[in-house]
């Protein structure tokens, strides 16, 4: 910020500054949609292209939220018990009581914050993970509350005075809960990982997950590049691109859950194969073709037709659900 200022006050600075940000940014750009346009074999911008679908209706297929979600719901998620420290901070802030010194750093901070919010509020699909990179930003303000505690002539070390006094200690009130979602909550998902990790090649030829999509981080964990190519595999839930009425509309994990037995009696086969070759087509490849038009469930659409995929499956070696 204190550059921006003396930027201010020199003209020429900031033309320089800013035509520098513009030719970087040009060839930036530049290359990344011709290196996205010579992987893909079409003119492609990805950037542009995430925008326009996550600001599109496809976003809502995976649920909807009100305006107010990240105030509400997802900052008081993200900061726990820090919440009231964050919002003295901004009051601090705001009001010029804060640190001498940083007070044009903070509002510039808060700034960036309430910006980021906003703008992820005009999307009508939310999540608290979409404004995690500011949880760093939020946690300044919790300190600027912590650092007004008055704590001189205490006789004990900064820290000391700070944590024992009922401000303090709401920081170590989360504790037992980031205990718990480290160690214990969720931990199937991973160890199952490791496990498959520790199997030689030869047999671990070829494992399938059957869970809601994303349920584990598949070779973010296994790093086995000899299992592609159908060889591993989980339920897919991808969005309804290409499909007017996205209602009628069923992924992969949708399908399976209506009726597990059912799914696996149509598009498995009915016999195991003991080679346990790799599955032709286990999932929705994003992008492909609209999916056909077959008799569903009407729980699940509310019609007696919805788009589905042809998925073909060959029984895995290993076969992971829960």
């Amino acid at each position: 910020m204190d550059t921006m200022v003396k930027f201010k006050r020199r003209g020429t600075t900031v033309v320089n500054l800013f035509s520098a940000v513009a030719a970087t940014s040009l060839i930036s750009l530049s290359l990344l949609i011709a290196i996205d346009t010579k992987y893909f074999g079409t003119l492609t911008f990805t950037a542009f292209n995430f925008v326009r679908t996550n600001l599109s209706p496809v976003s809502l297929f995976y649920g909807g939220n009100p305006w107010h979600y990240y105030l509400t719901q997802a900052i008081p998620i993200l900061l726990t018990t820090t919440l009231p420290l964050f919002l003295h901070g901004v009051y601090l802030t705001v009001s010029g009581k804060g640190q001498k010194g940083s007070q044009v750093d903070m509002q510039a901070l808060l700034g960036l914050t309430v910006w980021t919010v906003l703008i992820y509020s005009f999307a009508g699909h939310k999540e608290w993970r979409f404004i995690h990179p500011v949880l760093p930003v939020m946690h300044l303000f919790c300190t600027q509350s912590l650092l007004s505690i008055p704590h001189e002539g205490s006789g004990r070390p900064i820290a000391t005075s700070i944590f024992i006094k009922p401000r303090g200690f709401l920081v170590f009130l989360s504790l037992p809960a980031i205990i718990y979602t480290t160690f214990i909550h969720g931990r199937a998902q991973i160890s199952v990982l490791l496990h498959l990790r520790t199997i030689n090649t030869i047999e671990l030829n070829s494992v399938g997950f059957l869970m809601p999509c994303h349920s584990t981080p598949l070779q973010s964990y296994l790093h086995k590049p000899e299992l592609e190519g159908g060889k591993l595999w989980a339920l897919g839930c991808e969005p309804p691109l290409g499909i007017v009425d996205p209602s009628r509309y069923v992924d992969q994990t949708a399908a399976f859950y209506v009726s597990p037995l059912a799914y696996l009696q149509q598009y498995f086969p009915s016999i195991v194969d003991p080679s346990f070759p790799p599955s032709l087509h286990p999932t929705t490849i994003p992008g492909s073709p609209v999916p056909l038009l077959r008799p569903m469930s009407r729980r699940t659409t509310g019609s007696s037709y919805a788009h589905i995929d042809e998925w073909q499956h060959s029984w895995p070696k290993h076969l992971v659900m829960f």
